[in-house]
């Protein structure tokens, strides 16, 4: 049996950001990672002081990012994006 406990910590909301576009060296991470995989995909990732970047999950599933985090305007984007999709045969 295991249970899993949130850790009591204090998030510095001025420190949380989300970015329209991630710096090009970070993509080049993130498109090495994903690389031959197609389909949804939900990373979660932290900028180091240092620059670098600290992927803590890959979840190949919208996950609760999208209703909790994501801007509305850029949610709706992304499901109107996956109406239009053609059904995979």
């Amino acid at each position: 049996w295991a249970e899993y406990v949130w850790p009591h910590v204090k998030e510095i909301k001025s420190r949380r950001i989300s970015h329209g576009r991630m710096a090009q060296e970070h993509t080049a991470v993130v498109q090495r990672l994903l690389q031959g995989y197609n389909g949804i995909c939900n990373l979660n990732y932290k900028i180091r002081p240092d620059g670098r970047m600290a992927i803590f999950e890959v979840n190949t599933r919208v996950g609760g990012d999208l209703a909790c985090d994501m801007p509305p305007a850029l949610a709706r984007a992304l499901f109107e994006a996956l109406d239009a999709l053609e059904p995979a045969v």
